[in-house]
């Protein structure tokens, strides 16, 4: 099977979301989903964010 993909130099990947416009915008955004969960639940959104920052800078830790 072939990969019948060309690869356009500078290109950036495609996305399924905008990025946010700045920091307040994603502050703003961030403050809207809290609001809306239960604040017995909010904690476990911190940890999940909280952990997939580390992910993302880190890899998996069952990768390292």
């Amino acid at each position: 099977m072939t990969n019948n993909k060309t690869e356009i130099p500078n290109q950036k990947p495609t996305r399924a979301f905008a990025s946010f416009q700045n920091r307040e915008h994603q502050q703003a955004v961030l403050d809207e989903v809290v609001n809306a969960i239960a604040k017995k639940h909010q904690h476990k959104l911190y940890l999940y964010l909280g952990m997939m920052d580390s992910t993302i800078a880190e890899g998996y830790a069952n990768d390292n």
